[in-house]
């Protein structure tokens, strides 16, 4: 499993996505609109956003549970070697 392709795809259904003891990755739509002054239409966007601080909320561990079915335990190890290898890339 992809973890990354994972939160893409839920992000693009609007999820929100807790990575605990980093932060929440989140999006908005902003809505189509046209602008009459230079006459350009603007088809609906989807702008993500990282806010740093957890709550400790581990919706994303049930999901890759449910993809994966593996249990929530197993599910929460898979997150957990994923964020590691990720903190070793972000500091490499």
């Amino acid at each position: 499993m992809n973890i990354t392709e994972l939160i893409v795809e839920l992000l693009q259904k609007g999820q929100k996505i807790e990575l605990p003891g980093i932060g929440t990755f989140d999006s908005e739509v902003q809505s189509p609109h046209h602008d009459l002054q230079s006459q350009v239409y603007y088809p609906a966007t989807r702008t993500v956003f990282f806010r740093e601080g957890t709550s400790g909320d581990e919706g994303l561990v049930a999901v890759i549970a449910q993809r994966e079915c593996v249990d929530e335990t197993v599910a929460r190890q898979m997150w957990r070697n994923y964020l590691d290898a990720l903190t070793d890339k972000v500091n490499e």
